[in-house]
């Protein structure tokens, strides 16, 4: 063959081959996320799109999947939720969505800040709940961001002060500025404030109760495609929900509050499935709660929804991170009403991370867990430590009536005993 033909044969070959290479090539680098599943664990490269009929299509390792078994994917990104530092903002919108960033002034009721995985944002008033500075929230104020939370008024908005924090200020904020805010407080004796950034620990803005599920969240256009819908949590504690358009090799495409956010996976931490056929028991309300300490009756630390119990951080056991669940303290009985109507609970158990900062110093929790349907014991573990590794645990629960989540004193009376039910899950009946 002539020398010309052969090096024309062997470009052929190439063109036709490099494009399957470099699939293959990028295939290896994508992220691998671990995909839970109503009945299964699956690990690999995950590809999701929606097609101009709507329906949505998902591969996880080059296998099939339908959207209505996902429950989680799980991106090894870790959790960097809360890290105060200067100038550090969370905005929280009223639909419950949190951005964190970093404050970079505002304008006529509006803030300005500057987020890592979204850039630069501008928010108005109206479709915000709340806005923490957390380099000044006080760290002697167990709960602060939900005490203030509940704080909301229909008419006022309300500003929480370092130095002052029992003694919030009520009035109308007008502006924020780079290093002001502008406080209209409508008494004739003070008139309008305009008080140091630096001294401000929170605002909460004035909402209706009952508009708040309304959430000030912007409505999606009738006639154009329903994505599914999903909550996810970005590698800064970052939370939006929203409905996802498309999942591909290094970046996440999803629909939030009317506009098109494109996030790269190195950002994104966990992405939850509004998924009908389950639902987290931690977003559910306890019908009966019991509480105590080994020597007393009442309880210090109080049961926490999706946050650890002492220092209120995302869920942590043995390095893994989980956005959603119930921590406790021992002793701790929650009680929530099933009616028969879900088949298996499953969920995730251990000590909370944050026990071993002081489990050195021979102060180790020691807990048991038990799960006890209609007073009947359907699980128990006993003597777990921060040593242990977290436990998986699928119990059925087709017929019970009245579930209840125990964990009690083990051997070091309650001495760090902050425990987690990490991601515990219903799967409701077929």
């Amino acid at each position: 063959m002539p020398r010309a033909c052969l090096c024309c044969f062997f470009l052929l070959l190439f063109l036709l081959f490099i494009p399957s290479f470099s699939t293959a090539l990028a295939g290896e680098q994508a992220p691998r996320p671990r995909a839970v599943l109503l009945s299964r664990n699956m690990t690999g490269v995950v590809y999701l799109n929606v097609d101009n009929s709507g329906d949505t299509k998902v591969t996880i390792g080059g296998r099939s999947v339908g959207i209505s078994e996902l429950i989680k994917l799980k991106f090894s990104n870790e959790d960097k939720s809360r890290r105060s530092g200067k100038n550090s903002v969370e905005v929280h919108y009223a639909n419950g969505d949190v951005l964190l960033g970093t404050y970079g002034g505002g304008g006529d009721e509006s803030i300005i800040f500057s987020t890592r995985s979204l850039g630069a944002r501008e928010e108005a008033f109206e479709d915000l709940r709340a806005v923490f500075f957390p380099e000044r929230i006080p760290r002697n104020i167990r709960g602060f961001r939900e005490t203030c939370l509940k704080k909301v008024h229909k008419l006022d908005d309300i500003v929480f002060l370092k130095a002052e924090p029992d003694k919030p200020v009520a009035g109308g904020i007008m502006a924020f500025t780079t290093g002001k805010v502008k406080i209209d407080t409508g008494a004739e004796k003070y008139g309008v404030i305009t008080p140091d950034l630096i001294r401000i620990a929170a605002v909460v803005f004035a909402r209706d109760p009952e508009e708040e599920e309304k959430g000030g969240e912007k409505k999606e256009e009738s006639g154009k495609k329903r994505y599914p819908k999903i909550t996810a949590y970005l590698g800064d504690g970052s939370r939006l929900t929203g409905h996802i358009a498309s999942l591909d090799i290094g970046k996440l495409k999803m629909t939030w509050r009317g506009d098109t956010l494109t996030i790269p996976l190195m950002d994104v931490g966990t992405v939850y499935f509004h998924n009908p056929s389950y639902v987290f028991l931690s977003d559910l309300e306890p019908v009966e709660v019991n509480e105590s300490l080994y020597f007393q009756k009442e309880q210090e630390w109080p049961w926490r929804r999706d946050r650890s119990v002492k220092d209120g951080q995302a869920l942590r056991i043995r390095g893994q991170v989980f956005q959603k669940g119930l921590g406790v303290h021992s002793k701790s009985m929650l009680t929530y009403q099933l009616d028969h109507q879900y088949s298996v609970f499953m969920a995730t158990i251990g000590l909370d991370d944050e026990v071993e900062k002081e489990a050195n110093e021979g102060r180790e929790g020691n807990v048991d867990f038990r799960v006890t349907g209609d007073g009947k014991v359907l699980f128990e573990a006993k003597s777990v430590t921060v040593a242990d590794k977290p436990k998986n645990i699928n119990i059925n629960v087709a017929g019970v009536k009245r579930l209840t989540l125990i964990v009690d004193f083990g051997k070091n009376f309650h001495v760090q005993d902050r425990a987690d039910w990490a991601e515990p899950i219903l799967i409701k009946k077929k």
